[in-house]
């Protein structure tokens, strides 16, 4: 289930990805006060307000969203930065939540994770 998550996710399938989820699946970004339930709204969220995440890098065993860096962020020197830490809760072979916490400063630290890769 991780391997076709992280593939679907770092490719942008958002099709695959959506299929993986339950029915009942719920899509949360703390802090923002952003809720979703179900395939059709995670996938309508993905295609324009959450496009920002295409090309992403995922590192397993924590899924780990590393985004691109743009000019604009403190790694000029282009590779990835920290982003979102992803916390899936499954029910079987289905994700039935999706979590992605976005205060990479303090979990990243918390987890000994890297606050950038390079390109």
């Amino acid at each position: 289930m991780l391997k076709r998550y992280v593939a679907a996710f770092e490719t942008y399938d958002v099709e695959g990805l959506t299929t993986l989820m339950r029915q009942d699946v719920t899509f949360c970004m703390p802090p923002f006060s952003l809720w979703l339930e179900g395939p059709a709204d995670v996938r309508t969220w993905m295609l324009c307000l959450g496009s920002g995440f295409r090309g992403s890098r995922l590192l397993p065993p924590l899924l780990v969203v590393a985004r691109r860096s743009l000019n604009t962020w403190p790694n000029l020197e282009g590779g990835h930065k920290a982003r979102a830490l992803i916390i899936l809760e499954l029910a079987g072979d289905q994700i039935v939540g999706v979590n992605s916490f976005l205060d990479t400063e303090a979990l990243f630290r918390r987890f000994d994770l890297p606050l950038s890769l390079p390109s």
